[in-house]
């Protein structure tokens, strides 16, 4: 009887779903992972594959966890070229995925003495596949909780100044206490920000606060511009911002930037950036990759050929 196993990977941001399949020639079309798969705590899925002209095709059933905020949950699913986004809600959706089709990772006989052949054993041909599911889950603000857009133009009541070299931009404390413990240690104790009713934020432009703001409020995220908003994230331990920046600069990876994000990550010690990047590099930027620059320090590069 056809067997298959699941192992997980958390890559970064992403949960990979290795399921390994040993299939025996003559056995039914299809094939499911009887157990119920939970990612991040915030979906639950179940994946059953069909054995269609010598390919598996995959199909994954997903909903929200119980208890799970009411607002549907961003959900990616990527492999073997799928790429797709979905939102799962109280009840379940099927997503079906591109067929598998060289996914045989090898080819074996063995002996099995199941009488109901005959009075004696036989060889029976068994292939074991490997198939690979991306599964990035985007974790979003609780309804209840997420500044609506007349918070985001109410100017009157913001009470809080975020301030740097070429601009300034007023926001809420409170905001600011549901994105990070920092600010709100920083805002509610006798710190010279709270005080003054603003923070400095050497090193950034105002374009960056402005992309900030968008994202404290309306969950936005800018289409440029990431890498500095990821280092304020990093800076003030604003852990979903550093998040969801590390997902979404992961999916836009190539050659040009791939040193600069690595370089960026260990600077300012974001684990799931680098892990991201290492595991989902895809092979075509690495062979594009013909040198290493080290930066040794400001005014030296070393390259390696």
């Amino acid at each position: 009887m056809s067997q298959i196993s699941l192992r997980h990977l958390h890559r970064g941001p992403t949960t990979t779903l290795i399921f390994t399949i040993v299939r025996i020639e003559g056995d039914p079309v299809s094939i499911s992972y009887d157990h119920t798969i939970t990612v991040d705590n915030l979906i639950q899925a179940s994946v059953k594959f069909e054995y269609i002209k010598c390919t598996f095709v995959p199909y994954v059933r997903m909903k929200k966890m119980e208890g799970v905020y009411n607002s549907p949950v961003p959900v990616t699913i990527q492999s073997d070229g799928f790429k797709e986004q979905f939102f799962c809600s109280d009840y379940w959706i099927e997503v079906k995925l591109n067929p598998f089709v060289h996914t045989s990772a090898g080819r074996t006989n063995f002996k099995c003495s199941n009488t109901s052949y005959s009075d004696r054993a036989h060889d029976i041909t068994a292939t074991c596949y490997i198939i690979e599911i991306n599964v990035t889950v985007q974790a979003i603000i609780p309804t209840g909780f997420l500044p609506r857009k007349e918070l985001y133009e109410d100017t009157e009541s913001m009470d809080f100044q975020l301030h740097t070299k070429d601009g300034t931009v007023a926001v809420h404390k409170a905001v600011l206490f549901l994105h990070s413990d920092m600010f709100k240690m920083m805002l509610t104790n006798n710190w010279k920000e709270s005080n003054e009713g603003q923070i400095n934020m050497d090193g950034i432009t105002v374009q960056t606060l402005k992309h900030l703001k968008d994202y404290m409020y309306l969950g936005i995220l800018p289409e440029e511009g990431l890498e500095p908003l990821l280092q304020v994230a990093a800076h003030y331990f604003m852990d979903k911002l550093r998040a969801d920046c590390s997902a979404k600069l992961v999916e836009s990876v190539n050659s040009e930037n791939i040193n600069r994000l690595i370089a960026l990550g260990c600077e300012f010690n974001i684990p799931e950036l680098v892990r991201g990047l290492i595991f989902r590099i895809p092979d075509s930027i690495v062979n594009d990759m013909n040198y290493l620059k080290i930066d040794k320090s400001n005014d030296k590069v070393v390259e390696e050929n």
